[in-house]
């Protein structure tokens, strides 16, 4: 027995054997689909082959030590971060496709022979009227410029959200993980909780309380934020059938991650001598792995790489098309400053 939990061998076993299909369905899905950030998500699956792996040999340990206890706290709490991760760059990644971008990338990054002659007639009438070259330069790339600031607009904002998020669950987990280290550094060589131990202990569940309830309020936050992408007029997903695999995705990870942090701060505020501590059949298995092996599930089945990928591949030939925009413009630019002078 340590920290009153005595170990069940055949489920950490059987946790092991499911975390590490879906881990490696993963990394095969993501391979096929080239959709990378993915990786993250599976990165957090082979995590938390571990922790099982230890609670399974706690049992050889005639003496379990105070480290085997840290690293399983700490291997626990670092992947749950990173399938939150992979929430938080899909959000971007659909945040920078949001149909309300679509109109502005299509009609003023893409130039079509039409748009060329116009363009060239725009060029010409603004040097036969003498409006100068700074007029002529404003009807050769004034739209267009436009159009990419709209774009890097998004962009930037979907940077600045996946940053942002990221940044407050390193804060939690760095909380945490300060909290566990508190949690088991009391003890040495010996389990035995003492009265000049007890502080430090207490210390620690307080730091352990203080950093699952910074990353339930920054996963709120992220929630409100998710819903206002899809249901907003702003970003241009409400009442289209866009995205709508990748959304029912997102939600659902959420919702079961949302579990799994609620969990554990009921945990920490009974203390790690609660009931939910000390039964590992309700503390373990039925609100940490479960909801965290529904969401990775959930990743396989619903993997974004099915929805995102082809927007990737479409943003590659947008790119290409405005780059090829910009030189046929900056010619015309330069044949009729070499017709002006003339």
């Amino acid at each position: 027995m340590f920290k009153g939990e005595v170990p069940d061998r055949a489920a950490a076993l059987a946790a092991m054997a499911l975390w590490a299909a879906v881990s490696c369905g993963l990394v095969a899905l993501t391979m096929r689909t080239r959709t990378w950030f993915m990786m993250a998500a599976a990165a957090a699956g082979f995590m938390q082959l571990a922790p099982y792996a230890l609670r399974a040999t706690l049992l050889d340990q005639p003496r379990p030590q105070p480290n085997s206890f840290i690293t399983m706290v700490a291997l626990f709490l670092i992947s749950p971060p990173l399938l939150a991760a992979t929430n938080y760059l899909c959000l971007g990644k659909l945040i920078s496709a949001s149909p309300a971008a679509a109109p502005t990338k299509l009609s003023k990054m893409r130039c079509s022979d039409h748009d060329s002659v116009t363009t060239a007639a725009a060029a010409a009438a603004a040097v036969t009227q003498g409006s100068g070259f700074a007029g002529l330069l404003s009807s050769l790339m004034g739209v267009s410029v436009v159009g990419q600031f709209q774009q890097r607009r998004r962009v930037t904002l979907a940077s600045a959200v996946t940053a942002a998020f990221c940044i407050g669950e390193l804060a939690a987990l760095a909380l945490q993980c300060a909290g566990a280290g508190l949690v088991a550094s009391g003890y040495g060589d010996s389990l035995r909780e003492t009265a000049a131990t007890r502080k430090v202990h207490e210390s620690g569940r307080w730091l352990l309380l203080a950093g699952v309830c910074l990353q339930l309020a920054v996963f709120t936050v992220f929630t409100v934020l998710a819903l206002t992408v899809k249901f907003g007029v702003k970003f241009g997903y409400a009442g289209t059938g866009k995205f709508t695999a990748a959304f029912a995705c997102l939600f659902g990870t959420i919702a079961c991650q949302y579990v799994r942090q609620i969990f554990r701060v009921v945990v920490y505020a009974q203390g790690l001598k609660g009931f939910l501590a000390t039964h590992e059949r309700f503390g373990v298995y039925g609100f940490d792995f479960a909801p965290l092996l529904a969401c990775g599930l959930l990743f396989c089945c619903l993997h974004y790489g099915w929805w995102l990928a082809p927007v990737a591949a479409r943003r590659a030939t947008l790119q290409q098309q405005s780059v090829s925009t910009s030189s046929s413009r900056a010619a015309l630019v330069q044949d009729a400053s070499e017709s002006a002078d003339i």
